[in-house]
């Protein structure tokens, strides 16, 4: 409480705290932010003109010292929760549980401590965080120093084909971290540039063959300055989550199609499992959202309580032209979903309830089944959750948009072999017995696992590299149109 004493101005001088806040104002953009929100390149003068005496009325002092604190605070916030409210571009993430009151914060701002130390501590707890602003600084020092130039895509490119722009695609690579070697110079696409390319691909969720097609000249073509804003919104999405989610977590990124399993160790959180994920098309009702849970159980050999959408749509007109469409497809209709259902034999005047809604049907556990032989729960208001899935074979396509919503993983075995690591005797094979059994079996988590479905185009990858994916919902572009509006951002 500054009992309406001036907050950095003291007997005509500027507060220390407020130059070390001020500097970090200009050069917010080294958090993916815009220093014009906060009139970043102002404060430094005007602060200068405070400390000379330039006959500052007190009530310009006061005034001066009432903008400096809305200038920090809107930037606190900023680094806090995000800019923009996630619920005005489609995520359904609460961040009204984020906010704190920002005075507080500043009158918590002392000269024994460094600010930028305390300003750090209201930031996301994520090394995959800490990790992109990095990015985020040499991908504008590429972006102001290397020569960017579009490669022409006309036709397809094949290790040992002559390409007369190698020489400035070798530059590239070696700009990117993808090219260790000198190469390209004698005006061939040899050995060397094709396996800088597989690196290139890999990092960019592409077919990793080495050949230079259509998807990999778009993104060989994307400017350096969309990856750099790439990076930001991802830092901004970052913001909307829980200021701490505690390790042991399970991240799935919906735009690489990937899951993986994060642990502490001494050096901090060590990605312990990955594998390969499905995710709902990209029709606004189909795709996944964008939240964090904890996982709390796990249902082997579930029963699929088929969506009445789902029946209406595409099996109950199968089941009225044949109903031995139900043994074929392992269903079976019920009066309700509980445990205590028992089939109801697919006569006419059954199949006609089904069809008004006054039954329901759904999926015996087994082969077919459409969750696979194991779900992993965590209980949201989308309810969306993981599981394994009979149609394996869409794991070999590097765009996977395939679910409705829900999250199919590759490896169930093993996510379930690493979520059950520390409870009892779940061992493989009781795993995999349990995954087979012809009957339903809920296991209750000991400790439950966060669970955070994230959409970022732009990941830490192997070896703290950094990986950009395609925006295959359109949440980018949406996201920066809100950001483009400027200060003040949608609330």
């Amino acid at each position: 409480e500054s009992e309406y004493r001036p907050q950095w101005i003291h007997h005509g001088r500027i507060d220390p705290r407020a130059r070390q806040i001020a500097t970090l104002i200009a050069d917010a953009q080294a958090w993916g932010l815009d220093p014009a929100d906060y009139e970043g390149q102002r404060w430094e003068s005007i602060f200068a003109s405070v400390d000379a005496g330039s006959s500052n009325s007190a009530v310009e002092l006061a005034r001066i010292d009432a903008g400096f604190s809305i200038s920090a605070m809107r930037f606190i916030s900023a680094l806090h929760h995000g800019r923009v409210n996630p619920r005005r571009v489609g995520f359904e993430i609460d961040v009204d549980e984020k906010r704190h009151e920002l005075w507080t914060f500043l009158d918590q701002v002392g000269e024994d401590e460094p600010v930028a130390e305390v300003i750090q501590q209201i930031e996301p707890e994520f090394d995959r965080y800490e990790l992109l602003k990095r990015h985020l600084a040499r991908y504008r020092e590429l972006a102001a120093e290397f020569p960017w130039q579009r490669l022409s895509d006309a036709k397809v490119v094949r290790p040992g084909d002559a390409y007369a722009e190698s020489a400035y695609l070798a530059r590239l690579l070696t700009a990117l971290d993808d090219l260790e070697v000198t190469a390209g110079a004698d005006g061939i696409y040899g050995a060397d540039l094709a396996a800088a390319m597989k690196r290139f691909q890999h990092r960019h969720a592409l077919d990793v063959d080495g050949i230079m097609g259509k998807a990999s000249f778009a993104a060989l073509n994307v400017p350096l300055s969309d990856r750099i804003q790439q990076i930001e919104l991802t830092l901004e999405r970052y913001r909307w989550f829980p200021q701490r989610i505690d390790v042991p977590v399970i991240v799935v990124n919906v735009p690489s199609f990937t899951l993986n399993c994060f642990e502490v160790e001494d050096d901090g959180a060590q990605e312990m499992l990955s594998m390969d994920v499905i995710v709902g098309k990209e029709f606004p009702d189909r795709q996944t959202p964008n939240f964090a849970e904890k996982m709390t159980y796990l249902d082997f050999a579930p029963y699929w309580n088929v969506p009445r959408s789902i029946a209406l749509r595409s099996l109950i007109p199968e089941i009225e032209k044949d109903p031995a469409t139900l043994d074929r497809k392992d269903m079976e209709i019920v009066a309700h979903f509980g445990a205590s259902a028992r089939p109801l034999p697919p006569t006419p005047e059954n199949i006609a309830k089904l069809r008004a809604g006054e039954l329901q049907l759904r999926q015996r556990p087994g082969p077919q089944n459409a969750l696979g032989l194991v779900k992993f729960i965590m209980p949201n208001a989308h309810n969306v959750y993981l599981h394994s899935t009979p149609q394996g074979g869409l794991f070999q396509r590097s765009r996977r948009t395939f679910s409705s919503g829900c999250i199919r993983v590759k490896e169930p075995e093993s996510l379930a072999e690493y979520v059950l690591r520390d409870q009892g005797d779940w061992d493989r094979e009781k795993i995999e017995a349990a995954m087979h059994g012809d009957q339903p079996r809920r296991v209750v988590l000991d400790e439950p696992h966060w669970v955070l479905i994230l959409y970022a185009t732009a990941m830490i990858g192997e070896g703290e590299r950094i990986q950009f994916y395609e925006d295959i919902y359109g949440h980018d572009a949406e996201l920066a149109r809100a950001l483009a509006q400027g200060y003040p951002y949608p609330e």
